[in-house]
């Protein structure tokens, strides 16, 4: 009896961690997710600050300009692919 007794305790043991160790996965996961959410919001802000300099930049402005934008894009779609893995 008291072997089931141990077992027991061990095996109740065993789940409780496991619930423990899902339960901080889950929320490392939300955790992460609000922090791409959060820099795809600033990553927007930034677009939109660039989308209105371009409308009145000069030549020599627009090209400096449009790589930031470039660059700004391409972080855009890693977040995003991030996003989409999670």
């Amino acid at each position: 009896m008291e072997s089931f007794a141990g077992s027991f305790a061990a095996y109740a043991k065993d789940r409780r961690i496991e619930g423990e160790q899902a339960s901080t996965s889950v929320s490392a996961v939300l955790k992460e997710h609000s922090s791409i959410l959060s820099m795809l919001g600033d990553n927007r802000h930034q677009l939109a600050e660039l989308d209105a300099a371009l409308a009145d930049a000069g030549d020599e402005a627009m090209t400096r300009l449009e790589e930031d934008r470039d660059f700004m894009l391409t972080q855009r779609r890693s977040l995003m692919e991030k996003l989409s893995g999670l």
